[in-house]
């Protein structure tokens, strides 16, 4: 986690997404998403404590 929200990711492409930190841990993606809901809440908790939006919530403009 805190790789890819220093922008140093070394396993994944540093988006600010569940596949990209399961990727940077080493882990399968609903881990996180299902069993682990603590850290993926932390992690979309401290992105958007840094003022940052989840690649998830992006939209592309119409």
């Amino acid at each position: 986690m805190d790789r890819i929200l220093q922008g140093t990711a070394q396993r994944s492409n540093g988006a600010l997404t569940i596949v990209a930190l399961a990727q940077e841990a080493g882990a399968p993606r609903n881990a996180l998403a299902q069993r682990h809901l603590d850290l993926k809440n932390d992690f979309y908790a401290q992105v958007k404590a840094r003022g940052q939006m989840p690649d998830s919530e992006i939209r592309p403009a119409p």
